[in-house]
């Protein structure tokens, strides 16, 4: 048996051969390099992706593995200057974004590279702004403010190479007189500290990326808003600096009448024209053309109501008024439904609402908790409900039958004559709010409180913010005095976000009249409630309106 083994083992080795052993492939000065690395993120939407994220005390270090190792230089670019050469880095970078690349060439001279992303964000006492497209939009001759953090250590302020006179400043705060000679155009801001050195103002533009704070001055007539709306007959009002030069505004050709006009605020009737999108432009009182958002014309949307019925209908608890059903169901947030009825003579009693299933439309209490309007004594009355989340989804909810509940005028001893609805205006979003703002159970982000209080029902407030890596939890919501801002809810029963395991999150909140009867409720010292984002874990870095 051992001798047939040892034959056999003979064999196999005559066949493959392993007296004359191939040598391993080994690259060599004429390949091509390769750089080896699996940690260099791939392109996104044509950017380079992100490798580092850190800290201006912080230095990038990085090591590339190439091959042909032993012909092949390696060499690092950031910001499209050569900063390093060899397969380690260990550079410091000032704040804000860079363009890194890593180039690997051989000495035949055949080349390869990987370009990334490098994100550096302020130390903790750093200075930071807060941006506003409206507090950095000013007049010359004007004063204005810079919101932030660290500010105190701010000892001069620039608009390019030109000094702003510091009138007022605080560590959030820095108030500044704008010179009156100081040319049309946009200027990047800049600090200088008590020991001479000078640095660019950085704000948090989102997603982690730092830019300089930039002034925008204009002599000129200067809207913010790059869209208005509104119903025929309606007044609007603009905002931005100048304004009192304003000597006409029209609408596709339209002349529209301007009631009032102040340095930064101009009120307009909305003309009467069919709903739709016009182009909304102006003259100063030299014939120049009035800037919206940079620009030479906005867009003025005019709304109009749309009559869903018209007829004569008695309401009493027996016969509701369900003609609208599926009409009502297919209506949205913020549209505005308006019923006009009468009542006859010597009626005893006359009373009701919108409701869905026997809800009141707005907040869905039934029976003895319902909100119906009590009109007795009067010729004739209007409801009027601008629909909320709430509204929408009772109205879509089916019952037994599948069908849908839509909503129906409920109530007893009025007439029913004509039904509308004013559609909700397009919303434009609009930033309120860019920053840099860590949300923790002792510090709330509380900066917008009367901000948020003048909002309206149907207005949407939206926070994006970031987590950092390695976050135990992340949780929060918007709130008023500690109570969720659409429930009313607090405590364990406050429905907050949970996002513990992301990079990113967006709050979204569609504010509903509770919101609004929250946020303007007084406390002890007769201060408004407004509202804060609360919860623990997350970087708010921009508010914004629709």
């Amino acid at each position: 048996m051992k001798k047939t083994y040892i034959i056999a083992l003979a064999a196999i080795l005559t066949l493959f051969g392993c007296s004359k052993k191939e040598p391993f492939y080994t690259a060599g000065e004429e390949d091509s390099p390769r750089i080896l690395n699996t940690d260099i993120p791939e392109w996104d939407g044509g950017t380079p992706g992100v490798i580092a994220s850190i800290e201006r005390t912080v230095p990038f270090t990085f090591e590339i593995k190439v091959t042909p190792v032993d012909y092949t230089t390696i060499k690092w670019e950031i910001d499209g200057e050569t900063v390093a050469e060899g397969p380690a880095i260990e550079y410091f970078l000032e704040t804000g974004e860079h363009t890194g690349k890593v180039v690997a060439e051989t000495v035949k001279g055949k080349s390869t590279s990987r370009s990334f992303r490098i994100l550096v964000y302020p130390a903790a006492t750093d200075p930071v702004t807060v941006y506003s497209a409206d507090a950095a939009l000013v007049a010359p001759g004007s004063t204005a403010k810079i919101s932030g953090s660290n500010l105190g250590k701010v000892a001069k302020i620039f608009a390019g190479k030109t000094e702003l006179s510091i009138v007022n400043a605080s560590d959030t705060e820095i108030e500044f007189s704008v010179p009156a000679d100081l040319a049309n155009g946009e200027y990047a801001v800049s600090f200088r500290y008590e020991d001479g050195t000078e640095e660019p103002a950085y704000y948090n533009s989102g997603n982690g990326i730092y830019r300089q704070y930039t002034l925008t001055v204009s002599s000129l007539p200067s809207v913010k808003q790059s869209a208005v709306s509104g119903k025929a007959g309606q007044d609007i009002t603009l905002t931005g600096v100048n304004l009192q030069n304003v000597a006409s505004l029209s609408a596709d050709g339209t002349a529209l009448t301007i009631v009032s006009k102040a340095f930064a605020q101009l009120v307009f009737t909305c003309p009467d024209l069919e709903a739709g999108e016009y182009a909304l432009s102006g003259k100063d009182t030299e014939g120049n053309d009035v800037s919206f958002a940079g620009k030479p014309a906005a867009t003025l949307i005019v709304t109009a109501d749309i009559v869903l019925w018209e007829g004569s209908f008695f309401v009493d608890w027996g016969t509701p008024f369900d003609d609208l059903k599926t009409q009502f169901a297919a209506l949205k947030v913020g549209d505005t439904v308006k019923a006009y009825c009468t009542i006859a003579d010597g009626q005893d009693y006359a009373m009701g609402c919108m409701a869905s299933a026997w809800r009141q439309i707005l907040t869905g209490h039934k029976d003895d908790a319902r909100e119906d309007d009590n009109f007795s004594g009067q010729t004739s009355h209007v409801f009027e409900y601008t629909l909320n989340d709430l509204s929408i989804q009772m109205m879509n909810e089916l019952d037994d039958d599948l069908n849908i509940k839509g909503a129906s005028f409920v109530g007893h001893g009025y007439t029913l004559t004509r039904i509308v609805v004013e559609e909700a205006p397009a919303k434009v979003e609009t930033s309120i709010w860019e920053g840099s703002f860590f949300v923790d159970w002792g510090t709330p982000f509380e900066q917008l409180k009367t901000e948020f209080a003048a909002l309206k029902v149907g207005d949407i407030v939206r926070a994006y913010c970031t987590i950092a890596e390695g976050q135990d939890y992340a949780m929060g919501c918007m709130a008023s005095d500690w109570r969720q801002i659409l429930t009313g809810h607090k405590d364990d029963a406050r429905e907050d976000d949970n996002f513990s395991g992301e990079t990113s999150h967006v709050f979204e909140y569609t504010l509903n009249e509770l919101s609004i009867q929250m946020m303007n409720e007084l406390d002890d010292n007769l201060n408004l409630k407004g509202a804060a984002f609360v919860g623990h874990g997350y970087t708010i870095t921009k508010i914004t309106v629709e």
